[in-house]
């Protein structure tokens, strides 16, 4: 229809409202002429505007806020523009805001910082958003970004059997836990230091004790090279680090297919 509201994303996919249906259409690159996706919960109805960002996510300009398409979810964010009608939006990814502009005239103003939007997906979103290397606190949404000199190489291997966060969480117990010196390890990354012996992750116990699998895991990664291997997260992943891409792939070819990746750091 004559009105209705386009966007395309970074990868060439064309997003467009219908109001006949109240719907909101993603129309695949390459597939233009076939049946468009309709996306699920996201209705046409008081959008002024359409918009995405690097990642993909379908980002939509309501009178009242903001709505969000992300991982077939359709998420809201309510704003107060303290009176005043949004005409457009627009998504700064340097500072990771929402930017507003109302009647001509007036100001430009600027919602709440899209890292605080993607905490109400999950605590470790915000991550994503920021990327690069960064310091986390809280439940994972206090991000500071941090100076990381290092490129070593990273070798994950996701055993057959998987651990629930719930239970990690739920069996963790931070009584007389080592004071382990997370400042230390900011200023090796700073310094270029691959002396990675001061890594930790609280959970490990916790997980180790019902899958001693982890620990056979770490240390055929050590016995491969690796100059530090740890659980990832609550498990079952693990990782190990290397700073020699030769003794990494050597490691990588000891595990069995499909369950390992060897990825570069940056």
């Amino acid at each position: 229809n004559s009105t209705a509201k386009t966007c395309v994303d970074v990868s060439g996919n064309v997003y467009i409202t219908s109001q006949p249906d109240n719907a909101v259409y993603k129309y695949v690159k390459g597939q233009f002429w076939l049946s468009p996706e309709k996306l699920l919960g996201f209705t046409e109805s008081g959008i002024i505007e359409l918009s995405t960002d690097l990642d993909g996510t379908l980002f939509a300009l309501l009178s009242d806020g903001v709505s969000y398409y992300y991982n077939d979810t359709v998420y809201q964010v309510s704003i107060d523009f303290n009176g005043k009608t949004a005409k457009e939006f627009a998504l700064n990814y340097q500072d990771k805001s929402v930017y507003f502009i109302h009647d001509l005239g007036e100001a430009i103003s600027k919602t709440e910082e899209l890292i605080n939007i993607a905490v109400k997906i999950g605590a470790d979103v915000p991550f994503f958003i920021l990327k690069g290397t960064c310091l986390a606190e809280g439940i994972g949404e206090k991000l500071t970004k941090i100076e990381n000199n290092t490129d070593p190489y990273i070798l994950i291997h996701k055993p057959s059997f998987s651990i629930s966060t719930k239970w990690a969480y739920e069996n963790l117990k931070l009584d007389n836990k080592n004071n382990y010196n997370v400042d230390k390890i900011v200023e090796n990354l700073k310094d270029k230091n691959y002396n990675f012996k001061d890594i930790f992750n609280y959970l490990e116990d916790v997980s180790v004790s019902k899958y001693p699998q982890i620990n056979d895991i770490k240390n055929k990664m050590k016995y491969y090279g690796a100059t530090a291997a740890l659980m990832s997260g609550s498990g079952s992943s693990v990782f190990g680090i290397f700073t020699d891409k030769n003794v990494a792939q050597t490691a990588f070819e000891s595990f069995e297919k499909n369950t390992v990746f060897l990825a570069k750091f940056c």
